[in-house]
């Protein structure tokens, strides 16, 4: 009897390690790791090569995205990944990863965000993170998409060199929104895209390289876009009172 007990034992014990070295060398059978285990959720992508992630169960406040998980490295967050993960305070994600449309939209407890390495932010990407007051953005950036930031907690906007164009709606209803800097590379300001910015009174545009037809209709709540294009207008600083619709060039 002792015999057949400890031969049971043994087989169990050969069982688990033999699975154990197949999920090792078979990435598609997840392992029990500390990723998994705060509700993330981890897909296989790009030929098996690497993971996508998202929040799956999670409810947890403050979020570590792994830059490797089961031997191969995460390298994006799938399309409404986190969306409407209402409990999210923050989130720290590496530089390999690329964020998908809606990924954060409706994350209402969201309060800063390093966004990673990528040269453009999808549409709706952290659309209604009505909490969200500070972002970094990355130093490649392009373009942002439609309503990307949309009634965010955003209070001053700085983007970075190289940034060539903001779409439509893209900054929509941000309604603590004070001060805003564009760079020179700047080509193309969408319809829309700071509109409903009650509290915004500061531009700064550090260069002339936006054309007419590029620079949206209601960019901005009032009438900058008019003083910009005329024989006042141009690169500088703009600025009104709060409540007015006319600016003027400081």
């Amino acid at each position: 009897m002792k015999n057949t007990c400890k031969y049971g034992i043994i087989v169990l014990v050969a069982v688990i390690i033999g699975y154990l070295m197949l999920a090792c060398k078979d990435s598609s059978i997840p392992l029990e790791t500390d990723e998994n285990l705060t509700g993330l959720s981890f897909t296989l992508t790009d030929n098996d090569s690497a993971y996508s992630v998202s929040k799956a169960k999670t409810t947890e406040t403050d979020v570590i995205i792994p830059a490797f998980y089961a031997g191969k490295p995460v390298t994006s967050i799938g399309i409404a990944g986190f969306y409407e993960a209402e409990e999210l305070k923050s989130i720290q994600m590496p530089s390999s990863v690329k964020i998908a449309r809606l990924a954060f939209a409706g994350c209402a407890a969201l309060r800063d965000v390093k966004i990673p390495s990528g040269p453009y932010i999808w549409e709706f990407t952290f659309a209604d993170c009505s909490s969200l007051r500070n972002v970094a953005f990355p130093d490649d950036l392009l373009g942002i998409g439609y309503s990307a930031f949309s009634q965010c907690a955003l209070m001053d906007i700085t983007l970075p060199s190289g940034t060539i164009s903001i779409g439509d709606s893209a900054f929509w209803g941000c309604v603590n929104l004070k001060s805003v800097v564009l760079p020179e590379s700047i080509t193309k300001i969408g319809d829309f895209a700071f509109d409903q910015c009650d509290e915004l009174t500061h531009v700064t545009l550090l260069g002339g390289a936006i054309k007419s037809a590029n620079f949206g209709d209601s960019a901005f709540y009032g009438n900058l876009k008019e003083i910009f294009f005329s024989a006042d207008g141009g690169t500088g600083t703009y600025s009104r009172t709060f409540g007015s619709t006319f600016w003027i060039k400081e």
